[in-house]
């Protein structure tokens, strides 16, 4: 291999098998696939065309980024690929596999996403802030003003004629009805844990003459627990 100011000759057992040209951009030395071997075209176009074709590519700069993320099962995937894409809502990041947007993403796929992407709180976070509604509403209250402020200025409404006499009494009775001896009980259903004294129900009762709650508990339903507690 051979190396000059601006020029690169790779030889293999005598023979020249490559060769290529420095770029003064870049500081890259650019080597072209094609065999040097073969003699060029005679034709003007096909020259023209291969010298701007090696100009564009020396000018050209490739950008690239790569990520390696080491996943353990498809929701970790799921979901270091939807924080890659700063966390869209689920139906959007659905819609643009299906409009085949993101197919350069490796491991991107419509079932992927449908069935394994929890929800995120972030995607939630970032659609908190909503325009709120009704702020350019076309309804008119005009109408509404207009009793509003009729409303107000009737604050002093005038007198009117009364034709009741001032002896004139009226009389009504309050009337409420006395549950005298009785009483009202429940008995809820059974614990899903057994107490440490080995109760399992609760026995609620409200005598309402003297206005009492009696809460009792018991180990079971029969009628010999019932009349014991």
């Amino acid at each position: 291999m051979t190396f000059t100011k601006i020029d690169c000759t790779v030889k293999y057992r005598g023979r020249i098998v490559l060769t290529g040209r420095k770029c003064l951009k870049t500081g890259l030395w650019m080597v072209p696939v094609s065999d040097p071997t073969v003699p060029p075209s005679n034709n003007p176009t096909n020259q023209s065309y291969a010298v701007s074709n090696e100009l564009e590519s020396a000018s050209m700069t490739q950008e690239m980024m790569a990520n390696a993320y080491p996943t353990s099962s498809p929701t970790e995937l799921a979901m270091y690929l939807h924080q890659v894409l700063c966390s869209p809502p689920k139906t959007t990041l659905l819609k643009a596999i299906r409009n085949n947007q993101l197919s350069s993403i490796p491991g991107l796929t419509y079932e992927l996403i449908a069935n394994h992407l929890p929800p995120s709180t972030a995607t939630e976070k970032g659609h908190m802030i909503r325009t709120r509604q009704g702020l350019r509403s076309t309804r008119s209250n005009k109408q509404g003003i207009l009793d509003a402020r009729q409303i107000v200025d009737d604050m002093q409404p005038l007198q009117q004629s009364c034709t009741a006499i001032d002896n004139e009494m009226f009389c009504f009775a309050a009337l409420a009805d006395q549950n005298e001896n009785t009483i009202y009980s429940d008995l809820c259903g059974r614990f899903p844990v057994r107490s440490f004294s080995g109760m399992n129900y609760i026995f609620v009762a409200y005598i309402y003459t003297i206005n009492a709650i009696i809460i009792r508990p018991m180990k079971s339903r029969s009628d010999l627990c019932m009349v014991t507690t």
